[in-house]
């Protein structure tokens, strides 16, 4: 009897590495036949949230250092960023991709993290895609340590410590994988159909309505374009790139801090 193959959507959030990444682990250890690398640039984020020009650095630094590091190991893959509402777009996705297993690493935002993942994972299962997920956020699952914490949080940094020494040491960090599976056909905007367009471009202009309100437009010195582009999901050139300043907006960043996993290990040992 044949079986579908396995094709796995990966959806990189606050977890932009390769090392010590569980979740990452679960699902390569489904086997995939196609593997795709996905961040989604959500309108949540770019006009709801504030960020400042030096938080963008270091994401967008953290963005490519992770394409970077996917590429090195397989050529043929990278960092997929796929632009709009993730609640909206991911289902769209994983209809045209064929994608059979959705994972991410579990969040603890309870404000919009968590009610937004539990409607994409109902989303998914509806679909019939099964949906894995895994802790690595923090050392220890906060589940875990409010349940042992008796739903309290402590008042002071010893107590917070006994609670953990109930857990024991942490898991030793995991090293990355040695490979990953190629992605198979990634073509999103040819064209979208419209009334999926259509409540596309509402999710990300709603963002901008004076009841939502742009909380970055103080940081902007042109038009965001990240959402403008002839391509809508997959960016100016149809090929799922990092967004730049230019494209959000935004002034250049005044920091010498950089983000990226690849810069920050090797300096580690000087600040343990």
């Amino acid at each position: 009897m044949s079986t579908n193959p396995i094709k796995v959507l990966y959806w990189f959030r606050t977890d932009l590495r390769l090392h010590d990444s569980p979740a990452l682990l679960k699902a390569l250890e489904l086997g995939p036949a196609e593997f795709y690398p996905v961040w989604c640039w959500d309108p949540y984020y770019v006009y709801n949230t504030p960020v400042g020009p030096n938080r963008w650095q270091f994401l967008l630094d953290s963005m490519k250092d992770l394409s970077n590091s996917i590429s090195r190991i397989n050529e043929q893959s990278k960092l997929f960023v796929i632009r709009g509402e993730p609640s909206i777009t991911l289902p769209y996705v994983w209809r045209r991709w064929g994608i059979t297993h959705l994972a991410f690493e579990e969040d603890d935002d309870e404000r919009h993290s968590r009610p937004r993942d539990a409607s994409i994972i109902k989303a998914a299962k509806d679909a019939g895609v099964q949906v894995l997920t895994s802790p690595g956020h923090t050392l220890y699952p906060q589940v875990q340590v409010m349940a042992a914490a008796k739903g309290k949080l402590p008042a002071s940094y010893r107590g917070f410590v006994n609670i953990l020494d109930k857990f024991g040491p942490p898991d030793p960090a995991r090293d990355p994988p040695k490979s990953l599976p190629d992605p198979g056909p990634a073509t999103l905007d040819d064209p979208l159909p419209p009334e999926f367009l259509e409540q596309w471009k509402n999710a990300w202009m709603d963002r901008q309505q004076p009841s939502a309100k742009d909380v970055n437009a103080n940081n902007r010195i042109a038009q965001d374009l990240a959402y403008r582009s002839p391509y809508p999901l997959s960016g100016p050139t149809g090929n799922f790139e990092i967004p730049t300043f230019d494209e959000l907006g935004i002034h250049p960043a005044n920091t010498h801090h950089r983000g990226a996993q690849n810069f920050a290990r090797p300096i580690q040992p000087r600040i343990e």
